[in-house]
């Protein structure tokens, strides 16, 4: 439910007496406590179920108040509500271009990874939160009106996430959409990530044997030569 905060401070309520919200056509009803009066204020709830009953949508919210006798006050100045009560679809990871070629190395990762996100049939808008996880490490992301108008958006997973989920196959790259009423939609298919920063130890040349007083003309000749003989 939505709890709405009722001021009835100055207006002569009692205890006992019902404030009425008219939640987009609904009537919900609150009876008045000492608590209520005392704190000039009272806290209505609006049920899920009248909440889904008017459904989505924007609409003003007023409330009265009804005393023992039956009197009922003008309504209050309108309240303007959004409802969003519908979940955004699953977006879907696209493409993760360093990791396409064997997996994402140590020069690639060191200055963040992109990961494109299509919004394609998600119904997102602008404001809401694309959300990645990428093994573990969570990135958010507040859609801007030219992604969703372009029906993607490309979100870097910084060096400092790929360095804390570690390397390895990471495959829980998933992505899900947060809308602005805070309704989290489902996640996208998994996407699978190679991840190997791991830097590499310097080779040794152990020896050139004949190099020990020097390669000598003859050496060098007769290497010539049998190559050349070989052609």
């Amino acid at each position: 439910g939505s709890i709405v905060n009722v001021d009835i401070g100055g207006i002569g309520a009692k205890v006992g007496d019902v404030i009425t919200l008219d939640w987009g056509g609904t009537p919900v009803t609150y009876t008045l406590t000492a608590t209520d009066i005392s704190n000039n204020s009272a806290p209505v709830t609006v049920s899920s179920a009248v909440i889904n009953t008017r459904g989505s949508g924007t609409f003003d919210l007023t409330t009265t108040l009804t005393d023992s006798a039956g009197n009922v006050s003008p309504p209050s100045t309108p309240f303007t509500v959004k409802v969003d009560v519908v979940l955004p679809f699953a977006p879907t990871i696209t493409a993760i271009s360093e990791s396409a070629d064997g997996g994402i190395n140590a020069a690639e990762a060191a200055d963040g990874t992109p990961v494109t996100v299509s919004l394609v049939g998600t119904e997102a808008e602008a404001g809401d939160k694309v959300v990645l996880n990428w093994g573990g490490e969570i990135i958010e992301h507040d859609l801007t009106p030219a992604e969703v108008l372009a029906g993607e958006v490309i979100i870097t997973i910084s060096n400092a996430a790929i360095t804390a989920a570690g390397d390895g196959t990471i495959p829980v790259v998933v992505a899900s959409i947060n809308d602005a009423a805070g309704n989290p939609g489902p996640a996208s298919v998994p996407f699978t990530v190679v991840v190997d920063t791991a830097p590499l130890g310097a080779p040794v040349i152990a020896a050139i044997p004949e190099s020990s007083g020097g390669i000598g003309k003859s050496e060098a000749f007769f290497r010539l030569s049998a190559f050349n003989c070989g052609r």
